[in-house]
């Protein structure tokens, strides 16, 4: 039997066919409804950003691969003047529109000796090709050990992480745009480009 609005309101009435009709709706709506809420679960913890290395862990000296190969110790203490350490990939098109940045920030640091910037790629393919024709101006360096990587929660790049006397002091992720430009120009009392188009 149904309402005046045409809603049924007694299942019994049903024939057999439309109970079957009934039921399977009621299924397929609940699990679409089910997969809704899933669907926004996963997109929620894709889209939440991961937090940034905490400022103040301690940070010393990694193992790492020069472009050529060679294997080096690289002490990223910045004991007396900041080392900004520059996370890359040569395929990262973020990273190649903040190149003219960190090139910048590199150049000044070094000509007034208030620091010094550090490249390290998270990528080994392609890494030869890309120091050599981008002309970084910074040492460059890949095969970052995994527990490194873990440690430091690196992946998304470009990331710069400011050491100071054995720790780090700042940990900036994305290219610089205009609000991050800013606080690097702050940090550092530098002038930036911008990024590229």
């Amino acid at each position: 039997m149904s309402d005046r609005n045409g809603i049924i309101s007694d299942v019994s009435v049903l024939r057999t066919g439309e109970r079957s009709y009934l039921l399977v709706f009621s299924v397929i709506l609940l699990l679409s409804v089910t997969l809704n809420v899933v669907l926004v679960r996963r997109v929620n913890s894709l889209t939440t950003k991961k937090p940034s290395t905490d400022v103040g862990m301690a940070i010393g000296s990694v193992s790492l691969t020069d472009p050529s190969g060679k294997p080096v110790k690289i002490n990223l203490r910045g004991d007396d003047r900041p080392t900004v350490v520059y996370f890359y990939r040569p395929t990262c098109g973020w990273c190649r529109k903040n190149l003219m940045n960190i090139k910048e920030l590199a150049k000044q640091l070094a000509q007034t000796g208030r620091g010094e910037v550090i490249g390290i790629s998270l990528d080994q393919a392609g890494l030869t090709e890309y120091v050599r024709n981008s002309d970084l101006g910074f040492p460059s360096y890949t095969n970052i050990p995994a527990d490194f990587s873990e440690k430091y929660q690196l992946g998304e790049t470009p990331q710069t992480v400011v050491i100071m006397k054995g720790k780090i002091v700042d940990d900036w992720r994305g290219a610089y745009d205009q609000e991050l430009k800013q606080k690097v120009e702050t940090a550092f009392n530098a002038r930036l480009p911008g990024l590229a188009p």
